[in-house]
């Protein structure tokens, strides 16, 4: 055996140098098995926290999720669940079938209330006239009356134009007054000579469509106070001349301004013509308002909450998908909005593992077989 081995030393040298590449080939091989690991994770957790909405505030929140073999508490913020019979291995946090849930996007069957199944998802979603809480543990109405609990500006401004959510209650705006059930602004009067105004006089001397309310000179119905606070000018609809953005808020909503001395929709709002019905008569007429944008991320029960109004049918880009607008396939999200993406930079979820395979191809091509 030992005069072989002397006497082929090139076979050996041979052996060895297959022996190196066989290793290296591992090395290889392990370095994609590895990334191919990280990347099944990464799509993992991405479907795994899609499907239902886990956020808490404590461990009594998570107890829609427990059973005799799945613990879950609350980590961060959101609810963590472990398989007891795994040895506590993290599983995905499933309510249990015999519980209701508590939460907006979570299985039915639900129990917050304003909420209903939807039947093609099985998932509880808000009825109309009403939208997610911030934590998604209610209902909360879309448009909030003055002196009505809300948790958003937007619930109180969908009521009265001139109102905001202050400590969890609508209420007008400052420098402004509730007048018959509605904000009015109040207007500084130059010349009045009183620090309190008493009759309507004392306001329409110094300002003209100034009326005396509780002490403080507002401008009347169909008028609004300039940027100064120093008179009152009339109302404008849309593409009406305007010399302040007040008067353009007032009859199309917050998303509107006075630009180039006409009132139009600023860039994150669109024209939508709004059908009103009169409480009293019945009698049905259109107002004009600038809607806000639907952008990613927007909660909604269906796609028909994601239609994009200020574009055409062939143009939409995104669709309802667990409760919130995202991008169709083939868009990309920036700044919240989807755009046509080329095919060198689409990247769907489920695509991740391909590039992953193709990296992992790539490094085998470039490492040498014997």
């Amino acid at each position: 055996m030992a005069r072989q081995i002397c006497q082929r030393p090139f076979l050996h040298s041979h052996h060895s140098q297959r022996h190196t590449r066989s290793i290296q080939l591992a090395s290889t091989m392990g370095r994609f098995v590895i990334l191919a690991s990280i990347v099944l994770c990464a799509v993992s957790f991405v479907a795994a926290s899609g499907i239902v909405h886990l956020e808490c505030d404590s461990d009594h929140d998570c107890e829609a999720f427990r059973s005799a073999s799945v613990n879950s508490t609350c980590v961060d913020e959101h609810c963590r669940c472990t398989d007891l019979s795994h040895g506590g291995n993290a599983t995905e946090c499933k309510p249990l079938v015999n519980r209701v849930s508590n939460q907006i996007g979570g299985q039915c069957p639900c129990q917050v209330a304003n909420s209903f199944c939807h039947e093609q998802t099985g998932r509880c979603i808000c009825k109309d006239g009403f939208l997610p809480s911030r934590k998604e543990k209610m209902c909360v109405h879309k448009s909030v009356q003055l002196g009505g609990v809300c948790e958003d500006n937007e619930q109180c401004s969908n009521h009265d134009h001139f109102a905001e959510c202050d400590n969890q209650v609508c209420q007008c705006r400052e420098h402004f007054v509730v007048y018959e059930g509605a904000c009015r602004a109040i207007v500084a009067v130059a010349n009045l000579s009183k620090p309190a105004c008493e009759t309507d006089d004392d306001c329409a001397n110094g300002t003209a469509n100034a009326v005396c309310h509780g002490g403080h000179c507002i401008c009347g119905v169909r008028y609004v106070v300039d940027a100064t606070n120093s008179s009152c000018l009339a109302v404008a609809e849309l593409e009406q001349p305007c010399i302040d953005s007040n008067q353009c808020i007032a009859t199309l909503g917050v998303g509107a301004i006075c630009y180039q001395q006409k009132c139009v929709c600023d860039s994150n709002h669109f024209q939508f013509p709004q059908h009103i019905t009169n409480a009293t008569t019945g009698q049905q007429s259109v107002q004009n308002v600038c809607e806000r944008k639907i952008v990613h991320g927007d909660s909604c029960n269906d796609d028909q909450n994601c239609y994009q109004f200020h574009l055409g049918p062939h143009e939409q880009s995104m669709e309802c998908f667990m409760n919130a607008c995202v991008c169709l396939s083939g868009y990309a999200e920036k700044n919240n909005v989807c755009f046509k993406a080329s095919s060198a930079i689409t990247v769907l979820p489920g695509s991740l593992l391909l590039i992953a395979v193709a990296v992992g191809l790539g490094a085998l091509s470039h490492s040498e077989w014997p």
